[in-house]
């Protein structure tokens, strides 16, 4: 028989419309999804804590247990970072080399929509301006590539995590995985450290 005291102390948080998170305030917290279930006591939630809060420096994922909109970022100053780079020794040395070029070549200026394009670190010959411009560089694909990568750790109870750019998915081996997307991530984040005080 359950105890109107034992109630009193529980606390439901509703995540989304399938989901849950029941606290027993102070020492552990239980996630119901649609289909699963997932039991984390506190020690679990401060370390999962911890490590979002890491990739968050490392990879700008958009992640904040504070803010009330995940999705807004820090406002970027465009012109000072363009600025920036275009300053430095390596940028004015591969304009130059450009710039030569095609003033060797008879085309600098000449309003013909080419450019002298570098294939290898080596200028090959003239290419439509879109096409050269277009070109993915190779060092933001890394970046993209990192922030769709899956990182895998076991919390202290034995729960396994999946942490990847869209939520969390816990593991368990008695029951289906639970997913949390973004915002109920927040939400869940908000409410840990509200009854669980693991900050």
């Amino acid at each position: 028989m359950i105890k109107l005291k034992d109630l009193l102390f529980e606390k439901r948080v509703r995540l989304s419309l399938h989901k849950d998170a029941d606290f027993e305030p102070g020492q552990f917290v239980q996630i119901l999804g649609k289909k699963g279930k997932v039991k984390l006591d506190k020690k679990s939630v401060k370390k999962l804590a911890k490590v979002i809060r890491n990739m968050v420096g490392k990879h700008g994922m958009g992640w904040s247990f504070t803010e009330e909109k995940m999705n807004e970022k820090a406002e970027r100053n465009y012109k000072e970072e363009y600025k920036k780079f275009q300053s430095s020794k390596k940028s004015k040395k591969y304009r130059a080399e450009l710039n030569a070029y095609n003033r060797k070549k008879g085309t600098y200026g000449n309003g013909d929509g080419k450019d002298a394009s570098h294939k290898g670190g080596k200028i090959v010959g003239f290419e439509e301006e879109s096409k050269n411009r277009g070109r993915a560089e190779k060092s933001r694909l890394k970046k993209e590539e990192k922030l769709n990568e899956a990182t895998n750790i076991t919390l202290p109870n034995g729960v396994k995590v999946k942490i990847d750019f869209n939520g969390i998915t816990f593991i368990t081996r008695t029951s289906k995985p639970v997913f949390l997307n973004r915002e109920e991530m927040l939400k869940f984040f908000q409410a840990s450290s509200k009854y669980l005080r693991y900050t």
